[in-house]
Order: C-alpha cells, then sequence, then structure tokens
C-alpha cells in the first residue's frame, strides 16, 4: 500500500480478514459461480435501480459495473 495511506490516524476503525483455502482454482470457481448466480438473480437490474436514485448510487454503480464489463 501507498505509505501516504498510512499517514496520521484514521477516523475509521478497521478489521483486516484474511483467507485461507488451500486450492485457489476452486476458490475462483466458488466466486465465479457467487456471481454467475447473482447476475441470474438480478444483478444487473438492481444495479440500473441504483443508478436510477442518486448520483452517488451513479458513482456506486458505474464502479461495480466497471469492474464487471472489464
Amino acid at each position: 500500500a501507498d505509505a501516504r495511506s498510512r499517514e496520521g490516524d484514521s477516523p475509521y476503525r478497521s478489521t483486516v480478514i484474511g483467507l485461507r483455502f488451500a486450492d485457489r482454482d476452486l476458490l475462483y470457481r466458488r466466486i465465479d459461480l457467487r456471481v454467475d448466480l447473482m447476475l441470474e438473480n438480478g444483478l444487473l437490474e438492481e444495479t440500473e435501480d441504483v443508478l436510477c436514485l442518486t448520483q452517488r448510487g451513479l458513482d456506486v454503480a458505474n464502479r461495480v459495473m466497471a469492474d464487471f464489463l472489464l
């Protein structure tokens, strides 16, 4: 991480969570399946609804969709 991101005290409390998963290929297949199911169950439509709500929603939805489409 960039050293600047660690300067000073953060106003946020954070927790670091790690995964131990011996079979990374299986992990990625499970993640892919989960994303496929989310898409089948309306993720894109839900994202479009968020887009219509507020400019902030637009910003968040654009980041989600950009990650999905790229």
